[in-house]
């Protein structure tokens, strides 16, 4: 019982630093009888959203201030913004599938103050996709790799 809730929290915060890794890792222990696929799925599901809503309202109440601190960063933000220009939505769509810009383009949809209401709706969309296609790919992985 206790090891089952030590990997929906590993599943959790693994979700928060390093989605993929953590939340496949953990579907492949679901395989495996260790722990509900679906439960897998919720717990990063919610770690997901945490970490993103996170630097979103870090972004939007505290970014500026914080990016005064740090000029290597704001340099580095200051070369999305054209994508943030050009693309808006789709961005704030497809954020989660561009690896290592997550953080930066969540920090940067709360410094160009993206309302709170679209913000989620597409965070929540966003993350139901990715989490649902990474489900999918962790069940066909685990039979490809013939794990129980």
């Amino acid at each position: 019982m206790f090891v089952d809730w030590m990997l929906y929290l590993g599943a959790l915060t693994g979700a928060m630093m390093e989605g993929e890794v953590a939340i496949l890792t953990s579907l492949q222990l679901s395989r495996l009888g260790k722990a509900n696929f679906y439960g897998i799925l919720i717990a990063g599901f919610i770690g997901t959203l945490f970490m993103d809503w996170l630097m979103y309202l870090n972004g939007r109440y505290y970014g500026r201030a914080y990016l005064k601190k740090r000029p290597k960063m704001q340099a580095q933000l200051q070369r999305l913004e054209p994508y943030m220009q050009r693309f808006g939505d789709w961005l704030l769509l497809l954020y989660r599938f561009m690896y290592g810009l997550r953080y930066g383009l969540t920090l940067l949809f709360g410094l160009h103050d993206i309302p709170l209401k679209k913000f989620a709706f597409f965070s929540i969309l966003s993350t139901t996709i990715w989490i649902s296609l990474l489900g999918v790919f962790g069940h066909y992985l685990a039979n490809w790799l013939g794990i129980a």
